[in-house]
């Protein structure tokens, strides 16, 4: 990695190579980065080789925290049968500002083997001028009452949605989601190389599978760094110019705030690049008992016929129930604790249970005015909406949904609920 003038864009600070083993590799080593070196791009590039022990090395792939960030095909080895070469580059804005990476080779059948350990800092987007309405996250999992919590915030004087009983409007999602996309080294070094084979007409997104461009071209540098921070600015400026007319759409032009659902991610999430390009994002985490999670996901698939929550739509309760644990529970207990104080947590139960109280602590957190009479209006207002919540909801009322797996698990399958939920119910704050 080269160095560049000013703040280096990304620091490595240790570098670790794995142990070989039987069945993985029998030999492997990594050419660059090596400790203290710098680079004046937002981009991370590993260099390197390795020999698979007994069989072939097909690829590679660098991983942080066990989520696979970009995966290339591996460059043969003229010398040895078993060996390849390796180029990865990842965009540092994938990476939180202290970052533990660790690159893999991914083997003939499938298995996967460490090649090294990389420990380093990155820097931040570059600032610039934020404008239009402050985005509002509420984060959360499928059928944990974000519907119902993002409308009752947009019946707020100062806050608004866009068509939020009806459609999933994801305008910050999808600005986090280009600039993701347009900041990975595979997509912007397409400018350098001609597009081979099908998908032409999206090239741009860009697979990392072309080998012709050294990880030290002189090119490399200006598009992983202005490249880079022009995209910045202009998905920056999107989210503010289309939050704006978002508003409008919604009647709402003077909206100080713009409410709309994001996920919680293991690695970087929505919420996380925002505020980098926003620092005045406001994110709520919602949570909900997990139990009633399953029941409203059982219900709700029963009811439309959709099979958009929990694992197949006629997995048995217990099936349910451990595949919510796996798949997403963990994900939102891990993003809790990563996300702090950053973040305000909400609980469904608290909201349902002690609306005033529960709805001022929100409007305070996010900056907006909490007082007694527009708290009541919003909550009146939601409440008339009974016909649209009929749409989205599994019970007759708010409160029904509340505690309903004590009326519709037996007795094992609250037995197995206990079990597998255990820990992460006291983690949410069910204990």
């Amino acid at each position: 990695m080269a160095d560049g003038a000013g703040e280096p864009k990304v620091r490595i600070d240790q570098v670790a190579l794995a142990a070989t083993r039987p069945g993985g590799l029998s030999d492997r080593d990594l050419d660059h980065p090596q400790p203290g070196d710098t680079s004046d791009a937002y981009a991370l590039r590993v260099g390197g080789w390795a020999i698979g022990d007994g069989q072939p090395v097909t690829g590679f792939e660098l991983a942080h925290q066990g989520i696979v960030l970009e995966t290339v095909p591996a460059i043969p080895s003229a010398e040895d049968e078993h060996g390849a070469r390796m180029e990865l580059a990842v965009s540092s804005l994938e990476l939180p500002y202290e970052f533990r990476v660790t690159a893999r080779a991914v083997l003939k059948d499938r298995s996967r083997a460490r090649v090294a350990i990389l420990a380093g800092t990155r820097a931040a987007m570059p600032p610039g001028p934020a404008h239009g309405p402050v985005p509002v996250l509420v984060t959360t999992i499928g059928r944990s009452g974000s519907t119902a919590v993002t409308n009752l915030l947009c019946h707020h004087p100062d806050c608004t949605g866009y068509r939020p009983w009806d459609t999933e409007t994801r305008m910050v999602s999808y600005w986090a989601s280009v600039l993701r996309g347009l900041a990975r080294p595979g997509s912007y070094e397409r400018q350098l190389e001609q597009p081979l084979g099908p998908g032409f007409r999206y090239w741009w997104a860009g697979e990392p599978r072309h080998h012709n461009l050294p990880h030290d071209d002189p090119a490399l540098p200006a598009l992983g760094r202005e490249g880079v921070e022009g995209v910045v600015s202009f998905c920056r400026d999107q989210i503010g110019r289309m939050g704006t007319l978002l508003a409008q759409a919604a009647g709402k032009p003077a909206a100080r705030f713009i409410v709309e659902k994001a996920q919680p991610e293991k690695a970087r999430s929505v919420a996380e690049v925002v505020e980098e390009l926003d620092p005045r994002t406001r994110e709520i985490v919602l949570v909900r008992d997990l139990r009633d999670t399953v029941c409203s996901m059982r219900a709700y698939t029963e009811k439309t016929g959709v099979i958009g929550f929990g694992p197949r739509g006629d997995s048995s309760v217990e099936g349910s129930i451990r595949w919510l644990s796996n798949v997403s529970a963990k994900t939102l207990v891990d993003y809790i604790e990563r996300r702090g104080a950053a973040a305000h947590l909400l609980r469904y139960e608290d909201l349902i249970e002690r609306p005033e109280a529960t709805l001022t602590a929100v409007l305070d957190f996010i900056g907006a005015s909490a007082s007694p009479a527009i708290v009541e209006q919003m909550l009146t207002r939601l409440a008339a909406e009974r016909e649209r919540r009929e749409a989205h909801a599994t019970t007759g009322s708010a409160e029904d949904s509340v505690g309903r797996w004590r009326r519709e698990f037996s007795k094992a399958e609250q037995a197995v609920a206990e079990e597998v939920f255990g820990p992460q119910l006291e983690a949410l704050g069910y204990r």
